[in-house]
């Protein structure tokens, strides 16, 4: 337990450190997360029995993260996932070894988790105003569901919700919505008291329960991919916790999530 609060500690200040220096070191940041996270899904793979080829992931990420600091335009990446789509099926076309389902495999790390990545790479990067806000609310959305959830599942908890998670029941999922969705009132709250800009209250609550849902299906797909490799971490990088891809699950769909509502609101204010 005390390995598992240190770790936590220390990841939290490298984190509070990396977002309030400047815009560059957060986007670098977050670029070396996603980097590790590839290189996790992609060793997830092998363990499941895939005999996948990184190039195209890692070509991807690296073309997404220097499309974004060279200020290209998004469609850039677009391309380069329909060349890196075009080369993985030349590639099989001419290999003796490679079968469809591997095929799909090496190209699936490009979808998940490195586009989730890439949108927060590029929110922290175009969007210097409502970025934090946006940021806030993802992470502590998911942060108390899953606490919340994990709390109300044990004590009341009486429906599986998934097969993927035995241990996950309806019970929870509803009261880690509700604290999560609340978080939405409590960064309203916090972000008034600081010079950082906020949305309205209605807002931050409909960007907390979102955030929150999709939060608890990003957990299950990172879950997904550990059971079908027969794994309990992604890795063993950070002591007590597992790997980066067991920290940021949930986070990265959650984030996204708030920014694709920000952009919404955006449209119609």
């Amino acid at each position: 337990m005390l390995t598992r609060v240190i770790s936590a500690i220390v990841v939290i200040a490298i984190v509070l450190f990396c977002m309030i220096t400047n815009t560059l070191t957060r986007v670098v940041f977050i670029a070396l997360i996603g980097f590790i996270g590839c290189h996790e899904i992609l060793n997830a793979f092998r363990k499941g029995g895939y005999q996948v080829v990184s190039w195209p992931a890692y070509a991807f990420w690296i073309g997404s993260v220097a499309s974004i600091l060279l200020g290209l335009p998004v469609e850039m990446i677009m391309m380069l996932i329909v060349l890196l789509v075009m080369g993985m099926f030349i590639q099989r076309c001419l290999s003796h070894k490679m079968t469809n389902r591997e095929l799909f495999a090496s190209l699936s790390p490009i979808f998940y988790p490195l586009l989730f990545f890439v949108m927060i790479m590029e929110m922290i990067w175009e969007e210097t105003t409502y970025w934090p806000m946006i940021f806030v609310l993802g992470v502590s959305a998911v942060v108390l569901c899953d606490t919340f959830a994990l709390f109300v599942g044990r004590r009341f908890g009486k429906h599986k919700l998934t097969p993927i998670s035995p241990k996950k029941t309806v019970e929870g999922l509803v009261g880690g919505l509700v604290f999560g969705t609340l978080s939405g009132a409590i960064v309203y709250v916090v972000l008034n008291q600081t010079s950082l800009e906020v949305m309205s209250l209605p807002f931050c609550l409909i960007s907390a329960f979102f955030a929150s849902l999709v939060g608890v299906f990003g957990d299950l797909a990172a879950s997904s991919v550990k059971r079908e490799a027969s794994i309990k971490d992604y890795s063993k990088l950070i002591p007590g916790h597992g790997g980066i891809m067991d920290r940021v699950d949930s986070a990265i769909f959650a984030i996204p999530m708030v920014y694709v509502i920000y952009q919404i609101a955006l449209y119609f204010i």
